[in-house]
């Protein structure tokens, strides 16, 4: 819960630790969990107590402010597309929130979006165990093993890769279309003033 706040970091310590802790699957289950229960909690926490306090942090940061304005817009397509981000899930949860988008839309698109991420943290976690059971000569990997997790790994770092290019360009797009609205109403309020 407390990492899903806008405040908060340590997500992706968490998901690595339970890959660490309890292996791919289980780990991966955990983490699904574990955000299912915690996102609608910090949603209600974000939205009762810290509206105020993030509006105020969104209104401060340009690109922050492009995500809001197109998630009132597209909320469930950028609530999918905003956690592909490199940006702390806390953060981004505090962001859709106060975009008052409907809830069902930024649960449900989070949980897509999350997915991949999550993946991805508790695989490193997995692996992390694995190198250090090889490297302490606790067990042995075979040249299959050693050729998939080195597949894996590459295909974590493209897939990575992906995933930011296509946030970003939604995040490019939205200010685009931001400065294009404000250029339309500044343009209407001169035709306003001239008459």
């Amino acid at each position: 819960v407390v990492t899903q706040l806008p405040f908060a970091v340590g997500y992706v310590v968490i998901a690595m630790a339970c890959g660490l802790i309890y292996g791919v699957m289980k780990g991966f289950t955990l983490v699904i969990l574990a955000t299912l229960l915690g996102l609608p909690i910090a949603y209600f926490i974000t939205d009762r107590l810290m509206r105020e306090w993030v509006k105020n942090r969104v209104q401060s940061n340009l690109r922050l402010r492009a995500i809001m304005f197109t998630a009132k817009k597209n909320g469930f397509k950028i609530s999918i597309l905003v956690r592909l981000l490199p940006v702390p899930v806390g953060l981004v949860t505090g962001l859709l929130c106060v975009a008052d988008i409907k809830f069902v839309h930024l649960y449900v698109g989070s949980l897509i979006g999350l997915l991949p991420e999550m993946f991805v943290y508790v695989f490193l976690g997995s692996t992390a165990k694995n190198l250090l059971s090889v490297s302490s000569g606790k067990m042995e990997l075979s040249l299959l093993e050693e050729i998939l997790m080195g597949v894996a790994g590459v295909c974590g770092i493209i897939i990575g890769g992906v995933f930011i290019y296509l946030g970003k360009r939604a995040v490019n797009k939205s200010l685009q279309e931001m400065q294009e609205q404000a250029e339309e109403e500044q343009t209407m309020e001169m035709e306003l003033i001239d008459q």
